[in-house]
């Protein structure tokens, strides 16, 4: 279907996608499921379903049209059995695409506008909750009752078709599903203005300053206890980096080691197997996203998050933490010496195995590391090292002192500050690596006051560091850590 101007193109009968053997009008394992529709334009089409777990293939949709056209997707988020897989239930690519592009329905804010008149946090009540629809009301069942069209990118399409896809492993899994929908496919021939600002949003040298932190959960599983996943295939990782490729970001930062789990070939750490053997199929994830980051000229650093081992209810590996359990007595302890799940920096034998492990990532060639100590914090609490030195030092037990006490702050980020300085003699072992960061974000402007146990002053003072990064929200703690403005502008006259 077109308009009168001939500008643009509505496919709403997605049954021409190719290969036709897998659509199938009953539901059935290894095909798509049409449905007919009707809009309330008198449009009417047939929509394609698949279940995730039931393996449908990609499909293509023939385009059939030359040029530079800007292209529309249509979903319908109807009930889910499983959720809404916030990973994305549909990917799209055009043939000749390295990746998948990951379409899903966005979530609204923790805090609605009602409870947030200064605007703090956008609500999005789309599709769940609107019962308001063209100034109606409606009922909420009748909002999976719609096609929810959203622009998805301008491209030249000459001689291609559209590629879809039901979420590829481990998207596909129970922990994940939900179902995957494509309604329609309209395509709107792009104008001069749109050509213009294709060509502006093309990343350059001066734009491409952003920090892409990639989560290890896909793959590591949750720190709760999930299954691992272990790719075997290269082209797993290029449809994982899709989103970042052609970009704006100048850095990659994979989270390859999770307290003990490493997400490349290590001798120090786990990988998910009980006696730390690499399966023969694996493909080595950090190897690929080296690869990836340096082909498009991005930076590649490795992420480091201080996990510890899990409560026996935790089965699968990232809680199996082998130089954990082996070494409980270096554990943190709390005010009455209970141990905690978590190994102390007080303890330079736990720092080294840390370390260990970082040098086992930077010989893949990458360009820095980043610390993320966001997560897992405090490092260090009341061991006996730490409870003694402190003795030492002021004559009076920490032990009976408030945990914000300055002199108490002071002390425990000693501790960070010789890791940091560890850390920062491994990557000068071969100068122009760098380090950064990740910490809570503080509120309050109050310079040299330390939070959990961190002193980013003495870091950017000491040449410790490249790079500071604020972790501004825990929403799914439903903490605001904001991160005051004037703290930036002070690091940043700190470093010059």
């Amino acid at each position: 279907m077109t308009n009168s101007e001939n500008t643009s193109i509505l496919i709403s009968d997605l049954t021409v996608a190719r290969p036709e053997s897998a659509i199938a009008s009953d539901p059935k394992p290894g095909c798509w499921m049409p449905m007919e529709y009707e809009l309330d334009d008198g449009t009417v089409g047939v929509m394609l379903t698949a279940d995730p777990c039931l393996g449908a293939p990609e499909l293509e949709i023939p385009l059939n049209i030359s040029g530079t056209w800007r292209v529309f997707v249509g979903v319908s988020y109807f009930k889910q059995p499983y959720g809404t897989n916030s990973y994305g239930p549909l990917w799209l690519k055009l043939t000749g695409d390295r990746g998948f592009t990951r379409i899903g329905l966005e979530t609204y804010s923790r805090a609605g506008q009602e409870e947030n008149p200064d605007g703090k946090y956008r609500q999005k009540v789309f599709p769940r909750n609107r019962l308001v629809w063209q100034g109606k009301p409606m009922e909420e069942n009748d909002a999976y009752n719609m096609i929810y069209e959203v622009y998805w990118r301008t491209a030249d399409i000459t001689g291609k078709s559209l590629v879809i896809s039901p979420p590829k492993p481990p998207y596909n899994g129970d922990y994940n599903r939900a179902l995957t929908n494509v309604s329609l496919v309209r395509l709107e021939e792009a104008s001069k203005e749109d050509l213009d600002l294709q060509e502006d949003l093309k990343p350059r040298k001066d734009t491409r300053n952003m920090l892409a932190i990639w989560c290890a959960g896909s793959v590591s599983g949750h720190t709760s206890g999930h299954r691992m996943f272990h790719p075997e295939l290269s082209q797993w990782f290029e449809d994982e980096f899709e989103p970042f490729r052609n970009s704006d970001f100048g850095i990659f930062c994979m989270e390859v080691i999770r307290g003990n789990l490493c997400l490349f070939k290590t001798q120090h750490g786990d990988v998910g197997t009980p006696d730390g053997s690499w399966g023969e199929n694996w493909v080595d994830p950090l190897a690929e996203f080296t690869r990836l980051a340096h082909e498009d000229g991005m930076k590649m650093f490795v992420g480091m998050r201080m996990v510890g081992g899990g409560i026996p209810n935790a089965f699968y590996p990232i809680n199996r933490a082998r130089f954990f359990w082996a070494n409980t007595q270096w554990a943190k302890k709390s005010r009455e010496g209970i141990p905690c799940s978590n190994l102390s920096w007080a303890y330079p034998e736990v720092r080294a195995h840390w370390l260990a492990m970082l040098r086992e990532a930077l010989d893949y060639g990458v360009d820095g590391i980043v610390l993320y100590l966001n997560r897992s914090q405090p490092f260090v609490m009341y061991e006996k090292p730490a409870v003694a030195s402190f003795i030492d030092q002021h004559g009076i037990d920490p032990r009976g002192l408030p945990d914000d006490d300055p002199r108490w702050q002071k002390h425990v980020s000693d501790y960070a500050t010789q890791f940091l300085t560890e850390i920062r003699m491994l990557l000068d072992e071969k100068p122009g690596r760098e380090l950064g960061v990740v910490f809570r974000g503080i509120e309050n402007f109050q310079p040299g006051v330390i939070v959990d146990g961190c002193d980013p002053d003495v870091w950017i003072t000491g040449k410790l560091v490249d790079y500071l990064f604020f972790n501004l929200h825990l929403m799914d703690r439903g903490i605001d850590y904001g991160g005051s403005p004037e703290y930036i502008r002070h690091w940043k006259k700190l470093g010059n």
